[in-house]
């Protein structure tokens, strides 16, 4: 049936402003399209097999898939959260949670934060024990 997710797609106002914060992040931009005949502008961007979808709307329109279920999180793992809180910060993402750590059994002490990225979509930093 499934064979693997191919690509998460998010919905943005400002396609180079989320362009600017995905590859801040280290996500390569693979491919750029404008769409005018289903009036979309959309850029392709990776980063160690996950890919996003970014889509923009051409102003004034409204398309049926846009709409519907939503995303709530993005994940990101990384090394060092304290770092990356620091450096999501200087890109001007705004925190909504406090750094928090659980015990998850077996795994160990997990880390995580949440904050809001260019497009209001939610970004969820994770520190994994060392494995």
């Amino acid at each position: 049936m499934i064979k693997n997710v191919a690509l998460i797609g998010l919905i943005v106002d400002d396609l180079e402003k989320a362009k600017h914060f995905y590859t801040g992040l280290g996500f390569s931009v693979d491919l750029e399209l404008d769409l005018p005949q289903i009036k979309i502008r959309n850029a392709f961007v990776s980063l160690a097999g996950t890919k996003l979808e970014l889509i923009e709307a051409y102003a004034g329109t409204t398309l049926p898939y846009h709409q519907g279920g939503v995303i709530n999180h993005l994940t990101f793992e990384v090394d060092d959260i304290v770092a990356s809180i620091e450096d999501l910060r200087q890109m001007g993402v705004g925190f909504i949670t406090d750094l928090q750590s659980v015990a998850a059994e077996p795994a160990g002490l997990v880390k995580f934060i949440h904050g809001k990225g260019p497009n209001g979509e939610i970004i969820e930093l994770w520190e994994l024990p060392s494995r």
